[in-house]
């Protein structure tokens, strides 16, 4: 305990190691959601270090950390004295070369929950007349508002905060089609509040989902607007799905 503690000391009172940036891959990630800190090895092509991100820093994160995921960690070297272990307490993470929010969307995409609840949207849309609005639908959509926004010069943030409301503007189908908007906002803010997203986000994307159908929604705001035309922008044949060519189309 005394060689350890030592250990400890020389690491605090150095100024060497009280302030790093590591850049790697992680690896061995876990979430301890009973205290909500996050545990993982950052590695490279020749080494590897455990780290750790208490519950505080971790709630800043706007991403889901994973195993594989290459990132820049900053923070400050020290000894745990009981297990004769040295580590990095990580303050900030952030992925390395992409930003976090492009980083959320992908991992967004690939949300089983998110998935299952807009197949099960569409099917029920499907049994009411409706227009396709599954993942074809969704993708267009984010891509469309993501462009839109780009296109007109706004920031990295906007454009992915848009293609994240355009993936799952279309949720609260499952609950009904009427306010479907308003009940997919609340579902929008439950499922991106427990991923861990930065509520300032949560909010934006939230605002936009419930004012992207023509009949209660208005453009309140850029991503709204972007939401609002790429939603409009899909005019597919291959989305009606009548066969009769006399029948209309619900939607």
């Amino acid at each position: 305990s005394q060689i350890n503690g030592y250990v400890k000391e020389l690491f605090d009172n150095l100024p060497v190691f009280s302030s790093v940036r590591l850049r790697g891959e992680i690896s061995n990630f876990k979430n301890h959601t009973k205290t909500g800190h996050l545990y993982f090895t950052i590695k490279d092509e020749s080494s590897l270090i455990r780290a750790v991100m208490f519950r505080s820093a971790a709630a800043k994160l706007r991403f889901a950390p994973e195993n594989g995921l290459k990132i820049i960690a900053s923070g400050r070297v020290s000894a745990f004295v009981r297990d004769g272990s040295y580590q990095v307490y990580v303050d900030s993470l952030q992925p390395d070369g992409v930003g976090e929010l492009t980083i959320a969307y992908e991992q967004l995409k690939k949300n089983e929950e998110i998935n299952t609840y807009i197949t099960r949207a569409d099917e029920s849309l499907s049994a009411l007349g409706f227009t396709e609005h599954s993942f074809a639908h969704v993708m267009h959509v984010a891509e469309m508002a993501g462009y839109i926004l780009q296109t007109l010069g706004y920031d990295e943030r906007t454009v992915e905060l848009a293609k994240i409301a355009g993936y799952l503007h279309d949720i609260g189908n499952l609950v009904n089609r009427v306010e479907h908007a308003q009940s997919g906002a609340v579902m929008a803010f439950v499922l991106l509040t427990k991923m861990g997203m930065d509520m300032e986000d949560v909010s934006i994307i939230t605002t936009a989902i419930g004012n992207h159908h023509e009949g209660t929604g208005v453009p309140v705001n850029a991503i709204a607007a972007a939401l609002i035309l790429g939603d409009k922008a899909d005019v597919r044949r291959s989305r009606v799905r009548i066969d009769e060519e006399t029948a209309p189309d619900i939607h």
